[in-house]
């Protein structure tokens, strides 16, 4: 396969961010490895890298979160301005991307980011997309096993951000609109409820909330058939969502799926202003991953097998973004050879290899990795 398109980034500096003062990692290899004991801040530069990917970051984090924490000095810590800084560099074109710690908003008291392309400024976080896009492993994604976790919904949903640059805007605005539609059904007496600005705000929630489901079920589509046949030794997965609205969607059209999401906003209005929260909609969608060789749900597999379908739902994912955006994601792979032996070890990494996306890695210990060409490998010692 021809990949017309590998991101590297080359350069990354984290200022102010969590653990770290100032550090900077000089790159130009596939594979940037990260070793030390626990608790050293490897997964820290890891998160660094996703808040220059749409979406919220590793671990979800606020802005001030982010900053980094001086025990002796709290009240500096709160207004302590954090960036992150990469130099990417893709067919010889080199882009500057950085993110941080909205300097103006904290004097108003407010919590933003700020993005900047090439020196300027964007509002608009799926520009990122165009230069540089990334998913990311960590050990604690074994909770997308759990069915029903929202942990599931968002990994498959950052997935689709990578394809669909408009599926981060739908799902940011169907938030917002959710969280002013409550607002409106708790803080206000049910006879000043204004229905008309009500019936506004729910017309967008259906329309958002249609089009996030309408872009998981297209991608399930195209990612299934690649991740079922699995990248040996990795078994094959399968993905199975299951929503009102997604499910409606499959056999109706999606003008009558809008009327009936907007009438069961209208019928929900006294059950969610008592309940004080949404209880219908997309965010209540489930994905529930199987073990496709075996056809049963991957919760009942082991650690080793769970592991093994999470990196092989990695490498599909990898392969239909190749197919679609003809560029390759960078992959952020937290402590993944913990669970594998030797052979699924030396197989990922032979399969990593094949992809030629920029791979970042951590463990404890330096000598998993010997079995990684040397020539493409650049070590730190965290």
């Amino acid at each position: 396969m021809f990949l017309e398109s590998n991101p590297k980034i080359t350069r990354l500096t984290l200022t102010d961010f969590r653990t770290y003062p100032f550090v900077r990692f000089e790159t130009n290899e596939q594979f940037i490895v990260f070793t030390g004991p626990n608790g050293t801040g490897k997964t820290n530069i890891l998160e660094a890298i996703t808040t220059l990917n749409i979406g919220r970051g590793l671990r979800g984090a606020s802005s001030s979160e982010l900053a980094r924490k001086d025990p002796n000095d709290m009240a500096s810590t709160s207004q302590r301005l954090w960036a992150v800084h990469a130099k990417v560099e893709n067919n010889k074109i080199i882009s500057d991307i950085a993110c941080g710690r909205d300097p103006n908003a904290l004097e108003k008291g407010m919590e933003k980011r700020i993005t900047m392309i090439n020196g300027q400024r964007t509002r608009k976080q799926k520009d990122l997309a165009n230069i540089l896009t990334c998913h990311w492993v960590t050990p604690q994604m074994t909770k997308l096993f759990l069915e029903g976790n929202s942990s599931a919904r968002n990994f498959f949903d950052r997935m689709i951000f990578n394809v669909d640059n408009n599926h981060a805007s739908h799902l940011s605005k169907y938030e917002y609109t959710l969280k002013e539609r409550q607002n409106i059904l708790t803080k206000q007496h049910s006879s000043l409820i204004n229905e008309t600005w009500l019936d506004i705000i729910e017309d967008n929630i259906v329309k958002q909330g249609v089009a996030i489901a309408a872009a998981r079920l297209s991608f399930l589509d195209k990612l299934n058939p690649i991740s079922k046949i699995g990248h040996d030794p990795f078994a094959g997965a399968e993905v199975k969502i299951n929503g009102t609205i997604e499910n409606k969607l499959l056999t109706n059209p999606a003008i009558e799926v809008e009327e009936f999401f907007r009438g069961k906003l209208k019928e929900n209005r006294q059950k969610d202003t008592l309940s004080n929260r949404n209880n219908f909609g997309t965010h209540k969608t489930t994905f529930t991953i199987f073990h496709a060789q075996k056809n049963q749900p991957a919760k009942l597999s082991s650690t080793g097998e769970q592991k093994a379908l999470l990196i092989s739902l990695i490498l599909s994912n990898a392969t239909l973004q190749t197919q679609i955006t003809a560029k390759t994601p960078i992959l952020l792979l937290d402590d993944i050879i913990a669970h594998l032996d030797n052979t699924r070890t030396d197989a990922l990494f032979e399969h990593l290899q094949s992809f030629n996306s920029q791979c970042w890695l951590t463990s404890t210990e330096k000598s998993s990795f010997n079995s990684l060409p040397k020539d493409e490998c650049k070590y730190f010692d965290i």
